[in-house]
């Protein structure tokens, strides 16, 4: 079964977006612990989004304390947090058909932790991958908008690229 190519793109789209804001999650770790983003890089790269999030805060906190800067960047992560039980959906699912006609995909997926086995199976509208794509990449938006700020402000020391 081949899915189309539109269904496609717009799954493409939510990953990559997660992966740009993941890499901008990051950056605010880098700048508040690293000399250079090379370091800083092997000391985040492999962590998870919930173990990045906490490191985010975390290290704020520890550098700069709880100022309205903090606030902003504990806002977007808890947005994040919002999003990303939808965004796993996508990405670690099984896709069936699209319903000609009707801009959706069946989904399914199954996974067996602790608490015990989960099943999830529905449809999802094309309109909600584009939204979730949207929203993830309004998340990096405002990551970046932060990351500028802290810098500008002199609040963190900016890292040079080489």
């Amino acid at each position: 079964m081949k899915h189309p190519p539109e269904f496609l793109a717009k799954l493409g789209n939510v990953v990559v977006a997660w992966s740009l804001f993941e890499h901008n999650l990051g950056m605010i770790v880098i700048i508040m612990i690293s000399p250079d983003i090379f370091t800083g890089q092997s000391v985040i790269k492999e962590l998870r989004f919930r173990s990045l999030a906490d490191a985010a805060l975390n290290v704020y906190r520890a550098h700069i304390g709880e100022d309205d800067d903090f606030l902003i960047l504990r806002e977007i992560i808890n947005r994040a947090e919002k999003l990303e039980p939808e965004r796993n959906l996508l990405v670690h699912a099984t896709f069936g058909a699209e319903e000609k006609g009707k801009n959706r995909v069946s989904v399914w997926k199954v996974s067996a932790k602790r608490k015990g086995i989960k099943r999830i199976a529905k449809f999802i509208e094309y309109k909600e991958i584009d939204q979730l794509g949207s929203d993830i990449h309004k998340l990096s938006d405002d990551l970046m908008e932060l990351f500028q700020r802290l810098i500008a402000s002199g609040k963190t020391k900016y890292i040079k690229m080489g």
